[in-house]
């Protein structure tokens, strides 16, 4: 990678107690560990989760399928696999722009109205 890599997000960087809360359409930070040794690098954690029922801490399944903030790859993980939601005033400057740009396009997004006859 010719990219400088920062240290891994701690859990300190995540909202107290977030992962009793619903993980759907919020940006979730996941575990070091979870990650091979050479992706533990804050750029890797930052997983914006779209789907899946282990968004909902209440329902039995645990997947969760969403995408990396920093590159936009697809991907889906265990619901324990992530250390809770993180908390926005901790990102870093270049989370900060990703996060505003995947949620803009989320919502400039083409809608689906239904079929009309």
């Amino acid at each position: 990678m010719d990219v400088e890599l920062h240290p891994p997000v701690e859990v300190s960087s995540v909202i107290p107690e977030s992962y009793m809360k619903n993980y759907e359409n919020k940006l979730i930070v996941l575990n070091p560990t979870a990650l091979k040794e050479e992706f533990r690098h804050e750029e890797f954690q930052y997983f914006y989760a779209k789907a899946g029922f282990g968004c909902d801490p209440s329902k039995l399944g645990t997947k969760i399928f969403g995408e990396f903030l920093y590159d936009g790859e697809k991907a889906s993980f265990r619901r324990a696999d992530f250390l809770g939601i993180a908390d926005q005033d901790k990102l870093p400057e270049w989370a900060k722009e990703k996060l505003q740009q995947l949620t803009t396009q989320k919502n400039d997004g083409p809608t689906y109205t239904g079929m009309s006859m």
